[in-house]
């Protein structure tokens, strides 16, 4: 809920003004170590991915890194499904795969998120393959997106996926 709150400083580098205003707020209910990893997660929702030579992140412990990284792949692909700003994604169905000769290496697992919208959604299309990149990294599976689009996208839609 809180990633975007850097766009009232600025929509350049608004995920670092995100970062600094999570981590300064003064947030109730919440420790300074909760205030951390909410902060570093809403910095890398967009732009560079997490390293170890960035200072906030470098000064996790092992364990915060690869919960961070993990919310910031997930928090990108929701981010990308929501490019307009619309919401015009109206259900998200899973339907993971897995090639049938190696059940059980993970590495040739395949997610297809199926997603059904009433609008035309090529922003959400373009952000998706921009932004799943993090997520096939860290989770080493390959994502898909199937666009199902119910009538009134059909009639109203300029352009087709």
């Amino acid at each position: 809920m809180l990633h975007d709150v850097g766009m009232f400083i600025g929509r350049n580098g608004h995920h670092k003004h995100s970062y600094y205003l999570i981590k300064n707020a003064g947030l109730l209910g919440h420790s300074e170590e909760e205030l951390e990893l909410i902060a570093t997660i809403a910095r890398y929702h967009r732009g560079s991915e997490p390293k170890d030579s960035h200072p906030g992140y470098n000064a996790l412990p092992s364990v915060d890194r690869k919960l961070v990284t993990d919310m910031a792949a997930i928090l990108r692909i929701a981010e990308a499904l929501d490019r307009s700003h619309r919401q015009v994604v109206e259900m998200i169905k899973v339907n993971p795969s897995v090639a049938p000769s190696n059940r059980h290496v993970w590495q040739d697992m395949e997610l297809e998120l199926c997603i059904r919208a009433d609008e035309n959604i090529a922003p959400e299309s373009w952000a998706f393959k921009e932004k799943k990149g993090l997520f096939e990294q860290q989770f080493q599976t390959r994502l898909t997106l199937k666009v199902e689009q119910t009538a009134a996208a059909h009639l109203g839609a300029k352009t087709t996926i």
